[in-house]
């Protein structure tokens, strides 16, 4: 989807949250329509987006509009997010750096601090002495940092340390590695507009309980005036040829396995007798978790391989691909099927 489109899903957002709590179920309605357009333009993102989002929670808007969408100012979100399209070779590199690695870029690094002349940064930490007759004295000890802070401002090494356990950059180079066949700005602000919708919403809705006001499909009231504000302006905003960039992808694109015709013949015998969609997303978990497949499969690369005796959306709500969630019943449901003996 072009820059454009971007703008106009901003404009509406906008309109829409300013909406006051007197017509709350209108912009209840309005913000389920636009996010509902949003999802359109990333529909293969969308269980990437649900299964690692749990430290976005407290994201809202203004955040994503301030931090990635204009991100103007130094050391925005959206700092984080170039570093990660620029330097995704060098990240590689720096990933698989041993303890021995390190010392010796450590040292180079000092090395090249000194060579271009580069002071050391200094920490100025200033002790209260007391007062004289002169007014206060202070006492100013400086303290020399750690190396890594002495390589040259724009480092990307430098910048690495300092990203590498930011929850944002982790969950963008994984974004960028998930879904490199789109392009990643656009991806980036597609995929941060619909988290900040969709807590927007949740936040709306809490306050619709507290209010003791059913949700808008119960009560089926000012449903008009809210699909107007959305539909009308962006129902013509996303056909396929709008959406972003990128080639058609395959199952067997994602196999990591050195026998691809093995594993998928594999797969084929556990999918192709299931009836139900929790039993066809346990194999692709499992298949997932033992790393048989670089990441879980959109609907697209399933679809393309498997005949389904379902919806998609029967097997996407039941995917899983991490083990910090071993009480899930999706987890639980995947360790029963074997791959491989």
């Amino acid at each position: 989807m072009s820059e454009v489109d971007i703008n106009r899903l901003v404009e509406f957002a906008e309109s829409i949250l300013k909406i006051d709590n007197t017509n709350i179920i209108q912009k209840r309605n309005g913000l389920n329509n636009l996010l509902k357009k949003v999802s359109n333009c990333i529909p293969d993102v969308l269980t990437f987006i649900d299964s690692n989002t749990k430290d976005f929670t407290n994201w809202r808007y203004r955040d994503y509009y301030s931090e990635i969408y204009t991100g103007y100012g130094l050391y925005t979100k959206k700092e984080i997010l170039k570093y990660v399209a620029n330097h995704i070779m060098d990240i590689n590199e720096y990933e698989k750096d041993t303890e021995d690695d390190l010392k010796i870029r450590k040292a180079k690094l000092q090395e090249y601090a000194q060579v271009v002349g580069i002071q050391p940064t200094y920490k100025r930490v200033t002790k209260y002495q007391g007062a004289t007759g002169a007014g206060v004295h202070y006492d100013t000890i400086e303290t020399i940092l750690h190396p890594d802070i002495i390589y040259v401002q724009t480092g990307t090494y430098r910048k690495y340390w300092e990203y590498k356990n930011n929850q944002l950059f982790i969950f963008a180079l994984n974004l960028y590695r998930t879904f490199g066949n789109y392009k990643f700005r656009e991806l980036c602000n597609f995929t941060f507009l619909y988290i900040a919708l969709k807590n927007e919403l949740q936040q709306v809705e809490d306050e619709m309980e507290l209010l003791g006001i059913l949700p808008y499909s119960d009560k089926h009231e000012n449903t008009d005036n809210a699909n107007k504000l959305v539909e009308s302006n962006i129902k013509e905003e996303t056909p396929e040829s709008k959406k972003p960039n990128r080639e058609k992808s395959h199952f067997s694109d994602i196999i990591q396995h050195k026998n691809k015709e093995a594993l998928l013949e594999r797969l084929h015998s556990l999918i192709d007798v299931c009836k139900k969609g929790v039993d066809i997303a346990a194999v692709i978990s499992k298949a997932t978790l033992d790393k048989y497949l670089i990441r879980l499969p959109n609907e697209e690369e399933v679809c393309s391989e498997f005949k389904l005796p379902c919806t998609w959306e029967a097997i996407r709500k039941n995917l899983i691909d991490s083990e910090k969630v071993k009480s899930d019943k999706r987890y639980i449901a995947a360790q029963g099927i074997v791959i491989f003996e």
